[in-house]
C-alpha cells in the first residue's frame, strides 16, 4: 500500500448511501446540509469531464475511483461502455484502485449481473452490493480482488451485524436466482418491452417527454419540467415512481415483472402524461 494515497475520486449527481461517509462520497449539498463539517479525502469531478479526470489521475494523492456504473439519483444515466473500458484502462496506468458501486445498478437490474459487465473486459478492484442482494432482507457486501483484501485481516474491520447468519441464507438463495442466465436472459427481454413503451410514450407527448434513459430495469424518462406532479398523477393512476435528478422519472420494476405489467405501467404512465400540465 502507499499511505500518501488518501483521495477518493467521485462524480457528480452520484449517491453511495446516507452514512456519513458516504453523503461526503456522493457530495450531494441536500444530504450533507446539517452533518458537517465535510469530510477531507473526497475529489468531486464533473461527470464526463475528461481532462479533469486524467489530472486527478495523474496526482499522487490519488488512490481510487468511485462510480455507479447506471447513476440511480443522479438522472439514471448510465456511463457508456467506452468509458468503463477507458477509465478501467487509466486507473491501471496510475496505480489507481477501481471501485463500482452497484448497489442499484448491480444484481440483475440491467440484464447483467453487474451493470459494469456490459462493457468487455473491464473487472473493478472493488464492488459494493446491496438492497436487490437481500431481496427485500437487510443485506449488503463489499466484493474485492485478492490483492485489495490481503492487508484486511481478521478483526481490521466489522460490524455488529456482519455475516448475520440468516441475512447470509437468504443472499445464497437471491444469488443462486439473480445469477441463473436464464433468469438474466427474461430480465434482458423484458427491459427491451419496456424500452419500446416509453419510446412510445416519449414519441405521443414530445411537448413533455425529452426521452428514455437508464438500462435494463433500472430506466425512466428525461421530462422537460420537474416530475414531482407527475410522480403523484402516476400514483393516482396505481403505479409507484420515483423521482431523479435532470428532471427524470425513475423506474425500477421488480426483475419478476412481465410483459403484462409492463403495458400496464406504460398505459398508466401515459394517462399520467395526458393529464400532467408541466
Amino acid at each position: 500500500g502507499n499511505p500518501d494515497r488518501i483521495d477518493i475520486i467521485t462524480f457528480t449527481g452520484a449517491f453511495h448511501g446516507r452514512s456519513i461517509g458516504a453523503i461526503n462520497a456522493g457530495g450531494n449539498p441536500k444530504y450533507l446540509e446539517g452533518f458537517g463539517p465535510k469530510l477531507p479525502g473526497f475529489v468531486h469531478l464533473e461527470w464526463g469531464d475528461h481532462d479533469a479526470l486524467k489530472a486527478a489521475l495523474a496526482a499522487s494523492t490519488t488512490a481510487a475511483v468511485l462510480v455507479e456504473p447506471v447513476q440511480g439519483e443522479g438522472g439514471v444515466r448510465a456511463m457508456p461502455e467506452q468509458c468503463l473500458k477507458g477509465l478501467r484502462e487509466l486507473c491501471n496506468e496510475h496505480g489507481v484502485l477501481l471501485m463500482f458501486d452497484e448497489v442499484q445498478c448491480g444484481m440483475g437490474r440491467t440484464g447483467k449481473l453487474w451493470g459494469y459487465q456490459w462493457a468487455a473486459d473491464v473487472e473493478p478492484d472493488v464492488i459494493a452490493a446491496a438492497k436487490g442482494i437481500g431481496g427485500g432482507f437487510p443485506f449488503g457486501a463489499c466484493l474485492m480482488t485478492e490483492a485489495v483484501a490481503e492487508p484486511m485481516q481478521p478483526g481490521s474491520h466489522g460490524s455488529t451485524y456482519g455475516g448475520n447468519p440468516l441475512a447470509m441464507a437468504v443472499g445464497n438463495v437471491v444469488w443462486d436466482i439473480i445469477s441463473n442466465e436464464d433468469f438474466l436472459a427474461n430480465v434482458r427481454r423484458v427491459s427491451g418491452t419496456l424500452a419500446q413503451g416509453l419510446k412510445s410514450l416519449a414519441d405521443s407527448h414530445p411537448d413533455k417527454v425529452d426521452g428514455v434513459t437508464g438500462k435494463g430495469l433500472l430506466t425512466g424518462l428525461r421530462l422537460k419540467a420537474d416530475p414531482k406532479t407527475l410522480q403523484t398523477l402516476c400514483r393516482e393512476e396505481g403505479l409507484l415512481a420515483g423521482v431523479a435528478g435532470n428532471n427524470v422519472l425513475r423506474l425500477a420494476p421488480p426483475l419478476i415483472i412481465d410483459d403484462g405489467q409492463v403495458r400496464d405501467a406504460v398505459n398508466m404512465i401515459d394517462a399520467a402524461l395526458t393529464e400532467w400540465t408541466p
